[in-house]
């Protein structure tokens, strides 16, 4: 693995919103088509929301609460947008077992990703400072390019 020469496909974020379908959609225009790349998707599952899971790893993790199924679905849209848009995509779900942010870094680490693609929602700065920005924090937390569109 290395900085400077890469050899692991671009990190994806997907959510299901329109900012990181954007996102998806307008990346090979900057890093080219046919390229090799992981939609991620964190979530948490909903039996770790229950009771006294949620009150000990409530606070810790930021993905969205879902099911299993429902998850699934969401990354699998998110493969059939990078395919559309140009990208060689599979999908990674993950289970979100720390914040999103810390997350998305640690697995674009692993992959030895040239870098990661995510949309902003276009939180205003009040809104950001009181609620968090998971772009804003991998932006802090990787040392590789991040692309926000």
């Amino acid at each position: 693995m290395s900085i400077e020469e890469p050899q692991g496909p671009f990190v994806l974020c997907f959510d299901g919103s329109p900012a990181s379908e954007r996102a998806i959609r307008v990346a090979p225009v900057l890093v080219g088509r046919g390229r090799a790349a992981r939609v991620l998707y964190a979530y948490k599952p909903t039996e770790r929301s229950l009771g006294v899971a949620q009150a000990l790893t409530g606070g810790r993790i930021d993905a969205p609460v879902s099911g299993e199924a429902d998850a699934r679905d969401v990354v699998e849209a998110g493969v059939a947008v990078a395919r559309e848009a140009g990208f060689e995509a599979e999908g990674l779900l993950l289970e979100a077992d720390r914040p999103t942010a810390e997350l998305i870094a640690a697995t674009a680490d692993e992959l030895d990703a040239p870098a990661i693609v995510m949309g902003q929602r276009g939180m205003s700065g009040l809104k950001s400072a009181l609620l968090g920005s998971v772009s804003r924090d991998v932006v802090n937390a990787y040392h590789r390019p991040v692309v926000l569109v």
